[in-house]
């Protein structure tokens, strides 16, 4: 019974920090926690956090003079972090292992890994690009709103110019535009006038229409 009650507190912060999406801090998932369920601790929820980030189920980003965080996209990769609000946002750069070897190769030492927090400042308008859709892709959003957001982003990024306005990448997809032109096969039952028809006529009409529609 002692390996299923140490499994349920690991379970339940897990899911509170892959719930958040936000690299929460200890504080944060305490209080994601607590809503549901409340006997659990605050020392539990980090001895859990702690363990998980040793087994490689989430990652832990340390950041100079903040509380450690927590993110839920265990694979190594990069963090920008606002310096406005504090929030930090994964981004879409690939991890450098050429770095590690090169660490290795100039100080004879055994690089487990490295991190890398990029400083940004928010300004007034759009992004000059979108890390979002990368994210998403990790994030496992289907591949129909990926293609929908990706064409969204290439056209924003073509008319960076003349507007400013913010577009959600992530939005519905509007409806197709209706085709208002009838079809070959629309056009030719439309052009016949069934009571001049003769049988044979008809016929005819009849394999003339499905052979347009099949084409």
């Amino acid at each position: 019974m002692q390996p299923q009650r140490n499994t349920y507190p690991k379970r339940v912060v897990l899911e509170a920090v892959q719930l958040l999406r936000n690299h929460p801090t200890v504080d944060d998932v305490y209080t994601e926690v607590k809503r549901t369920h409340p006997s659990i601790s605050k020392n539990t929820v980090y001895r859990n956090l702690h363990l998980l980030s040793e087994k490689g189920d989430i990652r832990q980003v340390s950041l100079p003079g903040e509380p450690e965080r927590y993110d839920r996209l265990a694979a190594r990769h990069y963090h920008l972090q606002c310096e406005n609000c504090g929030g930090i946002s994964d981004i879409e750069i690939d991890y450098l292992t050429s770095a590690d070897e090169a660490v290795r190769r100039k100080y004879g030492i055994e690089v487990s890994g490295h991190d890398i927090v990029f400083m940004h400042e928010l300004q007034p308008g759009p992004a000059s690009r979108s890390y979002g859709i990368h994210v998403a892709r990790l994030a496992g959003v289907p591949q129909a709103v990926l293609s929908h957001a990706r064409h969204t982003l290439a056209g924003l990024e073509q008319g960076a110019h003349q507007s400013r306005a913010q577009i959600d990448l992530f939005a519905a997809p509007p409806p197709a535009a209706a085709n208002t032109q009838p079809s070959a096969a629309e056009a030719a039952l439309a052009a016949i006038d069934p009571d001049t028809l003769t049988p044979r006529e008809a016929l005819d009409a009849l394999y003339r229409i499905k052979k347009l529609i099949s084409d």
